[in-house]
């Protein structure tokens, strides 16, 4: 065949990203271009532009999808992969459906991208496991993938030792029995599971069917399509949904600036979603943004204040700080901030003006300014959080932590919301509602240093060390790194310079190396 042209491979890119909704990252494309040149030869194209062509014009047929699915998914599973989401599921979610359905119709749950079994079938085991009163008509479990080679190896139920290594023993008895080097899973429990080859970025015909399932499983799918792909399939999923149903993801994605579709719970050391009934609609319960206020501590000193006085106390960073406030070229002007909250000008201007009054810590000033604003400019999310920060620094934490949960009402997944609730908890001596925030803000968001910080310092003062320096060693690799604007804004008035050495000293004071 010729050589790949110029184009060739990015023009494969968009194809598979249209058809398959698949994202391939720019240090993948010498593999994607290998794949191609696979292809073409296979198919007995001229060059790949010919190929390409006829997979345009033609989406190059059903058979040579299903080939590419199988190059370019993911495959790599187990048993009771990520034995939180399974706790969870025992302990509050399947409890909760069973008792509301009472009966009136079977089971639901879904296995969306289920690879080669490992994850519909540990359900069924769960359910048969924890729930035996239900009959196998009382639950049915659908599973689907996009890659037929690994439906196939669903349907054979033959696994090794690797895809068993988390059963526990007494269940491995139970469950399966040994063939060779292979252990084949018991026939009743395969039977509660129904599998389909299909295309979670695609359209589908009955399994999109809405208010469909109780629960649904979609761990480490989301990550690998396009943003638009990733945005229909979780629309998709929602609207599958039983009103109030469940979706389980992997503790590596999250919904933030997909959905707002859905409430975030947080039990059994894992995040999941429930299905928000209505947009503007706040759950009682589980839901984090409702935890009880309890008295203001008098004893214990705040996270702000925290880093305040250990600053002082670093008495040789006094002036370093000053200048870094003062020309630290990572520190954005005000205009750079308004520009990034996206403001029409003259809010911008207005915005400008009191995080410029923030930024020099005249908070009760930067307070003033922002009640004389419009309400139509200080009613949207970004506003509000930002009267949260300065009422935070002013001491006012109840009056900010009703604007984070005025914001988390509309925005339940805000990362931000979460972390300045966390302070304001902590303000209020709520120091586990503070860890379950920044917990959130973690989780919502990876590479958010400040909550990092925040966890560590609660669990130094709790006593847990390990966990301290966990979470202050992380907070130092983010710092380096996080968003100025970020820092402007939630780093409690202080600079990049000053929280890394912070961060610095709270470290060494856990014994840890920075």
């Amino acid at each position: 065949m010729e050589r790949l042209q110029r184009g060739d491979v990015e023009r494969f890119r968009r194809l598979i990203a249209t058809s398959l909704g698949l994202r391939v990252e720019d240090d993948r494309l010498d593999w994607l271009a290998d794949i191609l040149r696979q292809r073409v030869q296979q198919r007995g194209s001229a060059s790949a532009a010919e190929y390409l062509a006829g997979m345009e014009v033609e989406r190059g047929g059903r058979e040579e999808w299903r080939v590419l699915a199988g190059q370019l998914t993911v495959v790599e599973t187990y048993f009771f992969r990520s034995p939180e989401h399974f706790r969870a599921l025992v302990n509050g979610v399947l409890p909760e459906r069973i008792a509301l359905l009472k009966g009136r119709r079977p089971l639901r749950m879904l296995s969306a991208g289920c690879a080669s079994g490992e994850e519909p079938y540990s359900l069924a085991i769960t359910v048969r496991e924890h729930f035996p009163h239900l009959r196998p008509e009382d639950v049915t479990i659908t599973a689907f993938d996009i890659n037929s080679k690994m439906l196939a190896q669903a349907l054979s139920a033959r696994y090794t030792d690797w895809s068993l290594r988390d059963v526990p023993q007494e269940l491995l008895r139970k469950y399966f029995q040994l063939n060779g080097k292979h252990y084949t899973l018991r026939r009743d429990i395969r039977s509660m599971v129904r599998l389909e080859e299909r295309n979670l970025a695609a359209p589908g015909e009955t399994i999109w069917e809405i208010e469909q399932y109780d629960v649904i499983f979609c761990r480490n799918v989301v990550m690998y399509l396009t943003a638009e792909a990733a945005r229909v399939a979780i629309e998709r999923l929602r609207h599958a949904l039983c009103p109030g149903g469940f979706l389980f993801l992997s503790s590596a994605e999250t919904l933030r600036g997909v959905s707002h579709g859905f409430h975030l719970r947080h039990a059994d050391d894992c995040f999941y979603y429930q299905q928000r009934e209505g947009a503007d609609e706040v759950e009682a319960g589980a839901d984090l943004t409702q935890a009880p206020v309890p008295a203001a501590a008098s004893v214990d000193i705040s996270w702000v204040e925290a880093v305040r006085r250990s600053s002082e106390r670093v008495a040789s960073l006094s002036q370093g700080m000053i200048n870094d406030r003062a020309s630290d070229t990572k520190v954005p002007p005000k205009a750079a901030v308004t520009e990034k909250l996206g403001r029409p000008a003259a809010s911008a201007q207005s915005l400008g003006a009191v995080l410029e009054l923030l930024q020099e810590e005249r908070f009760r000033d930067a307070l003033q300014l922002l009640r004389t604003m419009p309400s139509r400019t200080t009613s949207d999310l970004d506003t509000q959080l930002l009267r949260a920060v300065i009422l935070t620094n002013c001491g006012e934490v109840t009056a900010a932590e009703a604007e984070c949960r005025s914001v988390l009402c509309r925005d339940e997944l805000n990362a931000a919301a979460h972390y300045v609730t966390a302070v304001c908890r902590e303000h209020l001596s709520d120091r586990q509602g503070a860890m379950e925030h920044d917990r959130a803000a973690i989780y919502l968001d990876p590479a958010f240093a400040m909550p990092h910080l925040h966890l560590g310092l609660l669990a130094k003062r709790m006593g847990d060390i390990h966990a301290a320096r966990q979470e202050l060693q992380q907070a130092l690799m983010l710092l380096g790194r996080e968003d100025s604007s970020r820092i402007l804004l939630l780093g409690g008035g202080f600079s990049r310079v000053a929280l890394l050495e912070f961060s610095r000293a709270q470290l060494r004071a856990c014994g840890g190396t920075p």
